[in-house]
């Protein structure tokens, strides 16, 4: 895959507060990123760095294969958090308004199906409720039809159905080789939708890489299942990290599931409800913060 954005060395501080020291990734054409971090780890300044909103102290960018990203503003485009607030226009006036200011726009009919508005294009944008305002805002950072897109908090104010929608609607413009930079609480939904992790914690990137390694990396597995087998039974398996239990109802943590499911089978007909979880982004996060 070829890189489409390329940081090598990069750092910032506000006075002597440092936000970002020494850092440096590439992600390449087409990812999906999931940009993680606590409040004030510096994800903010990140994209705005990115985005030259805030100058960098050292290092360097290439975004597209220029540190001038003035250059190649058409094809970036960044989703705030706050929605739109020009309430004295509708819909379409400012579909068309976002359209004005490109060479090569999206058709409107493209965008006030991305936005799926088309029934309130002649509302006010202040009669439009949270989520309405959520999807108009993704659809106005997409009227230039950019490469890559920057997505602040994307579907807060959401229903869980149009969550689902959106994160649809990204997988094809993925796959259509458009690169996304996401950052968002809504960790299970980056979980089914990114393919590729930063998690930024004390000015650095404390991990870099696709979910699955970090899952390797870090991650248990819990193998969950009701028996009335006795206890002891599941204390002498090996490579168990965890065992729990409530009555019949056992919990065994283990990094290696293959080995310690090959130890169950035996006893697989006297287990019932047997699931296997693997980690959570949530709760791989929630662990690589807390170390």
């Amino acid at each position: 895959m070829n890189a489409i954005i390329e940081v090598q060395n990069l750092s910032k501080k506000y006075k002597e507060r440092k936000i970002l020291d020494d850092i440096s990734f590439q992600i390449n054409k087409g990812e999906i990123v999931a940009l993680l971090g606590e409040n004030g780890a510096g994800k903010s300044t990140l994209i705005n760095i990115l985005n030259q909103l805030v100058t960098k102290d050292s290092g360097t960018i290439q975004v597209m294969g220029t540190d001038k990203i003035a250059s190649i503003r058409e094809q970036v485009s960044v989703m705030l958090q706050n929605n739109l607030s020009l309430n004295r226009i509708t819909v379409k006036e400012l579909l068309n308004l976002s359209r004005s200011y490109y060479k090569q726009p999206l058709p409107y009919q493209t965008l006030i199906d991305l936005a799926d508005l088309k029934k309130e294009e002649g509302n006010f944008l202040d009669k439009l409720s949270g989520g309405q305002k959520r999807r108009l805002t993704f659809a106005a950072a997409m009227a230039g039809d950019p490469k890559i897109i920057f997505l602040d908090e994307p579907t807060a104010g959401m229903d869980s159905k149009n969550r689902s929608n959106f994160w649809e609607k990204i997988a094809a413009f993925k796959n259509s080789g458009k690169t996304f930079f996401v950052t968002s609480h809504y960790l299970e939904e980056l979980e089914n939708i990114a393919s590729h992790v930063m998690i930024l914690k004390d000015t650095h990137l404390v991990y870099d890489g696709d979910l699955q390694s970090l899952r390797q990396e870090s991650g248990e597995v819990i193998i969950s299942f009701t028996t009335k087998l006795s206890r002891n039974i599941f204390t002498s398996i090996e490579l168990i990290n965890e065992l729990t239990n409530v009555g019949e109802h056992f919990q065994l943590h283990t990094n290696n599931p293959t080995l310690v499911l090959e130890k169950l089978t035996p006893f697989l007909s006297q287990l019932d409800s047997l699931t296997v979880h693997q980690s959570s982004l949530e709760s791989l996060y929630l662990e690589l913060v807390k170390e």
